[in-house]
């Protein structure tokens, strides 16, 4: 075999290293909190009360939601009658049309913020809450079992933030979101882990902190500010959220915002995730993923085609375009995905993200809030 043919093989176990790392570090940390009670968890803030029953405010940042908000109001009022401790739903709405129709819904409280961003809302949504647990959830979404407030609860008596796991009604990462999962399941139920979702995360109302208005992951920045002060953040194994496949035009746009803001904001972060046995995880997870192991995919997929470069550089070259086309919805948007090419369509994610970083900031327009988001 050629030097490039053994270039390729070993840049491609580089990485599926980022695939299996993350599944053998989770385990071994769920080896060692069994073995070693002492080390499996920071130290805990003095709890005021018991939170098996208390209030839960459940805040809601709606930005072009008019059609999906009032289905969301009357789920979560639903589970909050179904609770012991009751609760309240806050919107808040950045525009007119979803605050109306929060308001038509029966959202206890409407809040008419403009759009300043997720981050923002976030923190005038909580601002707003008198209770001792605050669940961000976000409109489009479902939270499953209806149960939820009493798990959510519960899971906080012994910590300060507790996220659900995610999956989608169909789409194209139903895949990504199984191995995520799968990653969660292995640390086991209660256990530390940063790998929140935005589509749901409670947390003592005490001890949240304002959310800093240029941060494009506001759920991530939350993590890890709670465990950073050696607050537990986990996730239960018991809730669900469930959401419609977004358009591969707007999903890719997400995934780019959320690879900038890791690669932009969060990796220059990167002593502090350091610090704690959670950060560590999920900087091999995170981290390596949308850096060596992206780069190692591109180099990988480069030594191939240099093993037979007249005949493999343009077959591999057409392959490679397809998939990414297909994957940001600018080919045959409707037809479904196979695994290979979401595959490799996200491997031209955090390319795009750093392209964005370089020319958000020759231009100076870093940490302006909002996105280009197709309206719900």
């Amino acid at each position: 075999m050629s030097a490039w043919g053994w270039s390729a093989i070993a840049l491609f176990a580089v990485f599926g290293l980022g695939i299996v790392l993350p599944v053998v570090m989770s385990m071994g940390g769920r080896l060692i909190t069994r073995r070693r009670p002492d080390v499996a968890a920071p130290v805990l803030a003095a709890r005021a009360s018991d939170v098996a029953a208390a209030r839960i405010d459940v805040v809601v940042p709606a930005y072009l939601e008019a059609s999906v908000v009032g289905d969301k109001v009357r789920s979560v009022h639903d589970a909050l009658a179904a609770y012991e401790g009751g609760g309240r739903v806050i919107v808040v709405a950045s525009d007119v049309a979803t605050a109306t129709a929060a308001r038509n819904a029966g959202a206890d409280h409407v809040i008419e913020a403009g759009r300043n961003g997720k981050p923002a809302a976030v923190n005038v949504g909580v601002a707003a809450s008198d209770a001792e647990i605050v669940a961000v959830s976000d409109a489009n979404c479902e939270i499953h079992p209806v149960s939820w407030p009493a798990i959510a609860a519960d899971a906080l008596r012994d910590a300060s933030v507790v996220s659900a796991h995610k999956s989608e009604s169909g789409g194209a990462e139903r895949l990504f979101w199984a191995y995520e999962r799968l990653i969660k399941r292995f640390q086991g139920d209660g256990g530390d882990s940063l790998s929140v979702v935005g589509e749901f995360v409670a947390f003592r109302r005490s001890e949240f902190r304002d959310i800093p208005r240029g941060e494009l992951i506001d759920d991530l920045w939350l993590a890890v500010d709670f465990a950073s002060r050696g607050l537990r953040v986990t996730v239960a194994e018991r809730i669900t959220t469930v959401e419609p496949p977004a358009e591969r035009n707007d999903q890719w746009e997400r995934r780019v915002r959320i690879a900038e803001g890791v690669l932009g904001q969060q990796l220059p972060r990167v002593h502090t995730f350091l610090r704690f046995p959670a950060g560590r995880r999920f900087a091999v997870h995170k981290f390596y993923r949308l850096t060596i192991g992206c780069s190692a995919f591109w180099a990988g997929l480069l030594s191939t085609a240099m093993v037979r470069p007249l005949g493999l550089l343009p077959l591999l070259g057409v392959v490679t375009a397809y998939c990414v086309a297909r994957y940001r919805g600018a080919l045959f948007p409707r037809r479904s995905l196979l695994p290979w090419t979401t595959v490799v369509g996200m491997q031209a994610v955090p390319p795009a993200a750093l392209a964005r970083i370089v020319r958000k900031r020759f231009r100076g327009s870093e940490g302006q809030p909002g996105w280009k988001k197709i309206a719900r």
